[in-house]
């Protein structure tokens, strides 16, 4: 058999068109998402419409996460991707108006979330259908940094095109072409991997709310009986918690260490990222070739991770923190990514395609609540009991339950 690698998984076109119709859409997000931030808090003046925007963007997710779910089990998946891309570009222009009334912008964060919603649980359901199962852990591994990444992506592109443009509302224009750009390679995409039996009109047709509600709590049932599944939804909720804190506490990081704000994103982000992807690249071929367990990679990547966490903890008292604390966090990302790409595997080779878009439907809505938890909570402890103590809080939190998790192997990762 041909050896898969990074490569390799380049040369499936339908992997390669969805991956990207994921990448153009999520930073297109993003990139509104860190503009209308950029843009309300230069004409209001206030910190607290961080948190507002923030909140309004992942408020769908947390409510309407297991419904969208469902629905993308219903119908089929490239009207959801075309669909979802096409309002979100109309919703993007729309943000023009902010121009001349600032306060547009809540509602319209709102309602472009609201689009988005079907668009990631769609493309997760469909995922397992186009690569073969012992590649989808190089799949996930890409995958992962499609999603993450893009937030980097978004905030660079929002941060330059505000910088170069005196008019700051030409982002929203490029930023819809981005979406084009999505919808462009969705309809490239093989009608085989994307297609359900009904369409939408059909599924309107024979909608019945008490097959729909049943459906939900079958996907809840499901999930109760099935370890497989729950464990790493549970366990994924929990690693975004993590990213969250480590997103709102980066710029405080470097400001401890005497890093300029300006170069948090080099310095503190870039070699986290650096290290998931070599991680990433590393973990995939293990999954492939079946060397190591899945559970044995979850443990060791918590203890690594929070061993990690510990050193980035101890340098922070050093003066040679600036030139050393790189390397603490490519160690940390390169860990990290050794728990999460098994965790996600684990979903997709145990979820059955007619409930997969109601378990990512699930996971996101729990992963947007977890998102908005460290946004509330973080910053009000940070100022309480300083940066540091909240990193050695956290690495001490992953190697506890990197103990846990070692102790209890038999009751939790049984099949594993």
């Amino acid at each position: 058999m041909k050896k898969i690698n990074l490569p390799a998984i380049f040369e499936n076109k339908n992997f390669c068109l969805l991956l990207a119709a994921q990448l153009c859409s999520n930073v297109a997000a993003a990139t509104i998402l860190f503009s209308v931030i950029n843009l309300v808090f230069l004409a209001v003046g206030s910190s607290s419409v961080i948190a507002l925007i923030t909140i309004l963007y992942y408020l769908p997710g947390a409510f309407l996460g297991i419904l969208a779910g469902t629905i993308v089990d219903k119908v089929n998946k490239r009207k959801i991707l075309l669909i979802s891309s096409i309002s979100q570009v109309i919703v993007a222009l729309s943000f023009l108006a902010i121009k001349e009334e600032i306060f547009l912008a809540f509602p319209l964060v709102l309602i472009y979330s609201l689009f988005d919603e079907a668009f990631n649980p769609a493309v997760a359901a469909v995922l397992p259908n186009v690569v073969k199962k012992e590649n989808l852990g190089t799949a996930n591994t890409l995958w992962f940094f499609t999603s993450q990444g893009s937030i980097a992506l978004g905030s660079l592109f929002s941060g330059l095109i505000l910088t170069i443009f005196k008019n700051g509302q030409i982002v929203f224009p490029i930023a819809a072409l981005m979406l084009i750009g999505s919808i462009t390679v969705t309809i490239f995409i093989s009608e085989k991997i994307l297609n359900h039996s009904k369409t939408l009109k059909n599924a309107w047709e024979s909608f019945n709310l008490e097959e729909f509600l049943k459906d939900i709590k079958d996907s809840l049932f499901f999930l109760k009986d099935n370890r497989l599944v729950l464990f790493p939804i549970l366990f994924l909720t929990i690693v975004q918690a993590f990213i969250g804190i480590a997103i709102s506490i980066a710029p405080v990081l470097a400001q401890t260490i005497n890093i300029p704000i300006a170069s948090t994103s080099l310095v503190i982000v870039t070699p986290g990222i650096l290290g998931a992807i070599a991680g990433g690249v590393w973990v995939g071929k293990i999954i492939q070739k079946k060397k190591v367990r899945k559970k044995s990679l979850i443990i060791n990547g918590l203890l690594y991770s929070g061993l990690s966490l510990l050193l980035v903890f101890l340098v922070t008292f050093s003066s040679l923190a600036p030139y050393f604390i790189w390397l603490f966090l490519i160690t940390l990302g390169a860990a990290s990514i050794m728990a999460i790409i098994p965790t996600r595997t684990l979903i997709q080779e145990h979820a059955p395609f007619e409930i997969r878009g109601r378990v990512y439907g699930i996971l996101n809505m729990l992963i947007s609540l977890a998102g908005m938890l460290p946004l509330l909570l973080i910053a009000s402890l940070v100022d309480l009991v300083g940066v540091q103590a909240v990193i050695f809080f956290a690495a001490l939190v992953l190697i506890i339950l990197s103990t846990i998790f070692n102790k209890k192997e038999a009751s939790i990762f049984r099949k594993i």
